[in-house]
């Protein structure tokens, strides 16, 4: 019970950031320029022209198709385990909550692109950042799966690591290649991050309720 409210105090808190956010980018857009500057110059200080084949490879990994490409695998090796409610709930956020909504969202707060030079083409609004919320979504949902999906202790930290650094790069190569204000990643991230808060409690409730369904029937044979 405790452990619920922690996940939602800290979902309530990312959509309240995030509806704070996306307020001052649709009404008051030229107070975050100086933040997009500050955050971009760090970002970019550092710039070498031979990592932007890197950025764009990290990049690829946060595109729509891509994501829905693994979100298929991994859909099937779950099939396959017959972990349907996980399967049900990662086809959830990947497919209808940041497929859907990242696409709505862009629709409703209408942020044009960074005006600066985009090293990769991209022709949609900003924010949210749709690479952003799909990769947290998806990978960040990943994450949390593979912790009942691989018994090794070892191996489960280092995948999670491994997809929190590509959730982090994924959001640090969009502004890197031009097509993303720092603000629109933030957005992004936070969105997905509320959601999965929100949404993790009611999966481990079905979770334990399919555990106890089983081991009645067991019980009765």
């Amino acid at each position: 019970m405790k452990k619920k409210l922690y996940y939602q105090f800290a979902a309530s808190c990312c959509l309240l950031l995030f509806i704070f956010l996306g307020y001052v980018v649709k009404f008051y857009p030229e107070q975050l320029i100086r933040i997009d500057h500050f955050f971009s110059k760090i970002i970019h200080q550092n710039y070498d022209p031979a990592l932007i084949s890197f950025f764009k490879i990290i990049a690829w990994f946060g595109k729509s198709k891509i994501i829905i490409f693994f979100c298929i695998l991994f859909c099937s090796l779950l099939i396959w385990k017959k972990k349907y409610l996980s399967t049900g709930w990662l086809f959830l956020n990947t497919a209808i909550i940041a497929g859907m909504g990242s696409y709505l969202l862009k629709l409703l707060f209408m942020r044009r692109r960074p005006l600066i030079t985009h090293l990769v083409k991209e022709t949609s609004n900003s924010f949210p950042s749709e690479h952003a919320m799909e990769s947290l979504l998806f990978y960040g949902t990943c994450i949390i799966l593979i912790y009942y999906l691989i018994s090794n202790q070892s191996w489960q930290v280092a995948i999670q690591l491994l997809l929190g650094a590509l959730i982090l790069a994924i959001g640090w190569s969009l502004v890197s290649l031009g097509i993303h204000s720092p603000t629109d990643i933030f957005g992004g991230y936070l969105f997905g991050l509320a959601w999965i808060w929100f949404s993790y409690p009611i999966f481990l409730k079905q979770r334990l309720l399919q555990t106890y369904k089983k081991q009645q029937n067991r019980k009765r044979r």
